[in-house]
């Protein structure tokens, strides 16, 4: 009797541990990090970072906590959350700080660096600048770009030009009197010079030519997938102080 049971729920026996063993597996997977190769430089800590970043503030389609939590995963050691300052998602009561403020907990239990950012948007010219390492975001929304760019300016941020390619009719970045204005006040740090999988080469030839630093960044909206190649930032700290990094070019 006990034989005949066996024989017609072992199937389902099996089956259900194989659900569980799989769940299981996926489960841990998430938790998984993984490091991107790059090569170290001998006497230096580098942090890999990702500057470019939207949440359901803005544009993008998951919430505050879950990029921290993906930027874990992928490896990353800091990262900036750089909703639109001027699109803010209609069912979210406007508060341009609070992406920070909801990823900050997850970010430190990680012991991941979250740097206060946010992105200034207007068609080109000028196009998109991201600034971070602000104290308020809040100030950046203004109704001309430059006073915005100034007001983080003003903070100590660092403000570096978005996808310089983007509404572009042949995808290839313009410098504009705007970005030479801006250049000559001192305000633009950096350019992106790979966006996405879009690499400019003429934003890296600017780098090099007005020794402005170049970025790497993911831009990302929608949910990370694990698989995902993106780009990141690179900084290199020797004996506490940032050697070689973004504030330097």
């Amino acid at each position: 009797m006990l034989f005949k049971y066996v024989r017609q729920y072992l199937p389902i026996f099996v089956i259900a541990l194989l659900l569980m063993f799989a769940l299981g597996i996926s489960s841990y997977a998430q938790e998984v990090r993984i490091e991107p190769r790059i090569p170290e430089i001998p006497g230096y800590v580098m942090l890999k970072c990702d500057f470019h970043m939207h949440t359901v503030f803005s544009d993008g389609k998951v919430w505050p906590n879950v990029r921290a939590e993906e930027a874990w995963r992928h490896g990353l050691d800091a990262f900036a959350l750089t909703d639109h300052v001027e699109h803010q998602a209609q069912d979210i009561k406007p508060n341009l700080n609070r992406p920070y403020e909801i990823a900050q907990s997850t970010a430190n239990s990680m012991n991941l660096l979250i740097i206060k950012g946010g992105e200034i948007t207007r068609s080109m010219p000028p196009g998109h600048f991201n600034a971070i390492f602000l104290n308020d975001v809040t100030p950046l929304k203004t109704d001309d770009y430059k006073d915005g760019i100034k007001a983080a300016i003003d903070q100590g941020a660092f403000v570096f030009w978005d996808h310089p390619g983007y509404q572009q009719s042949d995808g290839k970045g313009v410098w504009y009197p705007e970005h030479e204005e801006l250049y000559q006040n001192g305000w633009i740090k950096g350019i992106e010079v790979v966006n996405g999988l879009t690499y400019y080469p003429e934003a890296h030839k600017w780098c090099l030519e007005k020794k402005l630093t170049m970025m790497g960044n993911s831009d990302v909206h929608d949910p990370r997938s694990d698989k995902s190649a993106d780009p990141v930032s690179k900084m290199w700290l020797r004996d506490g102080v940032v050697f070689d990094s973004i504030f330097e070019g």
